[in-house]
């Protein structure tokens, strides 16, 4: 009988272990899914700060200046800097750094702020359909602008 109950022990044991066991790769699982997060979310903050700084650089020095001219009139820059702003926040959200309390706001403000912008709304429907923004992204503005003018602007396929 006492052998009956070593063993019994030894399964209770080996099960408890196994379930430890399992549970230390499920949380590494999970803290490895939260870097990998930030990591991405970091490298847009990164390109989106080196963005800034460039043309900063050109807005200040004299020679780089007519660069930024170029191609594109202030107003373009203008909303397609802010554009690039809303993804940021958006890809955020998306990877889970921004909570549901605090998205409501920022989605409020992205509203708001484009409600009423002819500028913004003809430059998304100029670049709308051109694939410069994930399709969630596009889908999400998509829903923020309104509505008379977003049926004008859905992608053809």
């Amino acid at each position: 009988m006492s052998n009956d109950v070593t063993i019994i022990c030894a399964t209770i044991v080996s099960a408890i272990s196994a379930l430890c066991a399992a549970g230390s790769v499920i949380f590494s699982k999970l803290q490895y899914e939260h870097f990998r997060r930030q990591i991405q979310f970091n490298t847009i903050l990164e390109i989106t700060r080196i963005n800034r700084e460039l043309i900063a650089l050109g807005l200040s020095n004299p020679v780089l200046k007519p660069l930024l001219k170029s191609n594109a009139n202030p107003t373009r820059r203008s909303c397609q800097l802010w554009l690039n702003q809303f993804m940021v926040v958006w890809e955020a959200h998306k990877l889970g750094f921004i909570n549901t309390d605090n998205w409501e706001g920022y989605e409020n403000d992205i509203r708001e702020s484009i409600k009423n912008d002819t500028d913004m709304q003809e430059h998304w429907s100029e670049i709308r359909g051109k694939e410069y923004y994930p399709e969630g992204f596009t889908k999400f503005l998509d829903g923020m602008f309104p509505k008379p003018h977003s049926k004008s602007m859905t992608k053809e396929k």
